[in-house]
Parts: structure tokens; C-alpha cells; sequence
């Protein structure tokens, strides 16, 4: 297994990153620094709230559909 690809990323970060590339996200983010730095934070910030939707979207559909009980039931699974 190579690990030369592998970069530290907390986790609202990569949650806004979604399925953007690593260069892609980095792009991202020094366009909305160097261009439009007011603008900035609220970009990210809806980003981050739009993740948050759309995994609380999936969450009821799969709830709805009996794939997942309660809450408290939900494990995820991290890789290193």
C-alpha cells in the first residue's frame, strides 16, 4: 500500500472538501482568500452547513427505509 498520497485533514475541512481533489479544495480555498477574502468564511460556512444537510438527509432516508434504528446505532468506520 502506498502512503506517498495520504495528507492530514481535520474533518470539517474534508467534509467541505467532499468530492473535490485535494488540489481542487486547495484551489478553492486560495481563490476565496486571494480574490474574495470577505466573502470567505461565508463561502465555507455554507459549505459546512450543506454538508451537514445532506448527512442529516441521508441519515432520515435511510431511517425511513429501516436501515438504520436510532441514532445511537449509527458506527462509523475510520481508516489509517
Amino acid at each position: 500500500m502506498d502512503l506517498f498520497n495520504l495528507a492530514l485533514i481535520c474533518q470539517p475541512c474534508n467534509a467541505i472538501k467532499g468530492a473535490m481533489t485535494p488540489d481542487e479544495y486547495l484551489k478553492l480555498r486560495d481563490f476565496l482568500e486571494n480574490e474574495l477574502p470577505m466573502a470567505r468564511q461565508d463561502v465555507l460556512s455554507r459549505l459546512g452547513k450543506a454538508v451537514k444537510l445532506a448527512a442529516g438527509m441521508r441519515r432520515h432516508a435511510m431511517k425511513a427505509k429501516g436501515f438504520v434504528k436510532a441514532k445511537q446505532q449509527v458506527a462509523v468506520q475510520e481508516e489509517f
